[in-house]
């Protein structure tokens, strides 16, 4: 199946919200699943938990259906740690140094995967099947 690169000019700058599906408004995984839809990807459709184990395992049991990655691939999965769980995801972007990802604090922006506040929180890289 060809993807298509989607157009993110709406999604930069949403507002974050848990739980957030769209509208303008995702939490990590609602803009994952997004970003996926526009390139043709499907994802299950999936809750994100407070809990920050829980969310671990709901992330852990997504990428085990993808195939992980050695390095980051235009539009691949990124998923993190937080602390010590795996709780968080984005999406790396064409240039292969940058992600998309939705921050409770300021809401969907782009980060350099090398950046010092993520870099060493990197948990792997999944592309879909």
């Amino acid at each position: 199946m060809k993807h298509i690169e989607p157009n993110l000019g709406d999604l930069v700058f949403s507002d974050y919200a848990a739980g957030g599906r769209g509208a303008g408004e995702y939490d990590c995984f609602g803009l994952f699943a997004e970003i996926c839809r526009r390139r043709g990807v499907t994802v299950p459709a999936h809750p994100t938990p407070d809990d920050l184990g829980l969310r671990e395992a709901a992330i852990l049991d997504g990428a085990a259906q993808w195939v992980p990655l050695v390095k980051p691939e235009p539009w691949c999965g990124v998923a993190f740690r937080i602390g010590p769980f795996v709780a968080h995801m984005g999406v790396v972007l064409e240039d292969c140094e940058q992600f998309i990802h939705a921050d409770r604090k300021i809401g969907i922006t782009i980060d350099r995967l090398d950046s010092p506040r993520w870099a060493r929180r990197i948990a792997g890289f999944y592309r879909a099947p």
